[in-house]
């Protein structure tokens, strides 16, 4: 009997402890409405990738020929690379999807001559993004996947 009578003291006490640490919130949620989460949004840091930059050609209605197979674009690359006298080893990564590029190691002297270069739309230090912890709202939810607005399915083109 002495047993049970402490142990039910013991489980009134943790009960008691407990429910004080709750905190209940100083306005009622209504059915149907949810309680904003308490924490601070989704924050973005970006670093720059040394000596990686990201080299956009021109796009293919500007330039005489087309450019977008990966042959097409490591020649466009090649000849880029050797009118600046820069080592093929330097570039690793071609780029041949919505826009046509490489990937490259360049010195900042070499980045700007890239620059200057009718052939070259954009140079652009690579970099690293990276998310935070934070909370954020699906505002409206897709369940459209990635890409199939480039593929014309649903809308009656293809």
């Amino acid at each position: 009997m002495r047993i049970t009578a402490s142990f039910a003291v013991c489980l009134l006490t943790a009960g008691f402890l407990f429910s004080g640490g709750c905190k209940k919130s100083e306005q009622p949620v209504k059915m149907g409405q949810t309680q904003d989460p308490v924490c601070d949004p989704v924050q973005l840091f970006s670093a720059p990738v040394a000596e990686t930059y990201i080299v956009m050609l021109r796009s293919a209605e500007s330039q005489t020929g087309s450019v977008q197979t990966l042959g097409k674009v490591s020649t466009a690359a090649s000849t880029i690379f050797s009118r600046y006298a820069i080592p093929e080893n330097q570039r690793f990564a071609l780029l041949n999807s919505i826009h046509t590029g490489f990937v490259a190691r360049l010195t900042p002297n070499q980045a700007q001559a890239l620059k200057q270069d009718e052939e070259v739309e954009l140079v652009e230090q690579d970099r690293v993004i990276t998310l935070e912890k934070g909370c954020f709202e699906l505002v409206s939810p897709s369940t459209v996947q990635w890409g199939v607005r480039r593929t014309g399915v649903g809308d009656g083109t293809d």
